[in-house]
């Protein structure tokens, strides 16, 4: 539906299987619209129902994603110039990209440069473990609204300008959300949390706009703004748990929650079929041996003739808490 509502308000979309470097030479491009409007601003919305088939492997790729992220670095334009390909030049990017992606590929899509280096605190990640509903689709659902019906409500808007002003009751519950937050001192690799107060003011802002072109926000749009972002950060939380660290990254996981369940320690023969055949022998023992250095496990030590892994107490406890709060 997305993709509908995008070509009713003649809006440049980007779809299908990719690289970075196509997109951004169709970006450079202009583009003419079944109703005859030349497109040539770098203004698009990329569309991924599955984010691994539509960025092809680019080490760079996601390097150039984070750049073209900062729009406020490239008001004008923004260049990409390299020695074995033309100068192309993208006038006033701006972006919108929407994907979908499960765990297990997110883990091998996304390295550590992805999620400590700031591209992953951009983003608004929502995470669902289960439907939100059932839906047969055998009857029009309750409350469906048509692409069209939903883009039409979205015209009004292109033709708006100006800035945005935030009534007084809206600045105060602002301000004190935000110390309140900087006081937490939380701990967060992605940077999500430091950019959260700029999240809030952009969803804000369109949660504004859905409801008037006045251009003011409120207290309540804030509230309802810091409410689905601060969902988003327990989103981010669930995924980056055990991504972006190493190549065995989920197989630290699954030894971790093995260990966790196993108080009075497992030995070596079960760790190994309980890990099989995601994990052979020699992939175990790096695992085991990273986990071991972190300083997570006691020595091990034999039960007969089984050599036994076992987690230390108040290892179990932290990690016993940190999965409660991010659940």
């Amino acid at each position: 539906m997305m993709r509908q509502i995008a070509e009713i308000l003649k809006v440049r979309t980007i779809s299908g299987r990719n690289s970075i470097q196509g997109v951004i030479k169709e970006l450079a491009s202009q583009v003419t619209h079944p109703n005859g409007k030349v497109e040539n601003l770098a203004q698009a919305f990329l569309c991924a129902p599955e984010l691994t088939s539509f960025v092809v492997h680019d080490p760079e790729g996601l390097n150039i994603l984070l750049d073209l992220h900062n729009t406020h670095e490239h008001l004008i334009s923004w260049k990409n110039t390299l020695k074995s390909s033309p100068i192309e030049e993208l006038k006033e990017p701006c972006i919108t990209f929407l994907g979908a992606i499960n765990e297990p590929l997110f883990i091998d899509f996304f390295k550590k440069k992805d999620i400590e280096g700031g591209l992953i605190g951009r983003m608004f990640i929502v995470h669902e473990s289960k439907k939100r509903s059932v839906q047969d689709l055998m009857e029009e659902p309750e409350g469906f609204i048509p692409g069209k019906d939903l883009a039409d409500k979205l015209l009004y808007l292109q033709d708006i300008k100006g800035e945005f002003y935030i009534d007084s009751s809206g600045k105060r519950f602002y301000k004190n959300w935000y110390h309140y937050l900087n006081e937490l001192n939380l701990d967060d690799r992605t940077g999500a949390i430091e950019r959260l107060g700029d999240q809030v003011l952009k969803v804000a802002m369109i949660i504004s706009l859905s409801e008037s072109p006045n251009l003011v926000i409120t207290e309540e749009h804030l509230k309802q703004s810091v409410s689905k972002c601060e969902d988003c950060i327990v989103g981010t939380k669930r995924v980056t748990l055990s991504s972006g660290r190493s190549e065995f990254a989920p197989g630290i996981s699954t030894l971790m929650k093995i260990l966790v369940e196993s108080e009075e320690g497992i030995s070596r023969r079960k760790l190994q079929q309980k890990m099989w055949p995601d994990y052979d022998s020699m992939s175990l023992d790096r695992i085991i041996d990273t986990v071991l250095s972190s300083g997570a496990l006691e020595q091990p030590f034999r039960r007969g003739k089984e050599i036994i892994y076992k987690m230390k107490k108040e290892h179990i406890e932290a990690y016993l808490n940190f999965r409660k709060e991010v659940n």
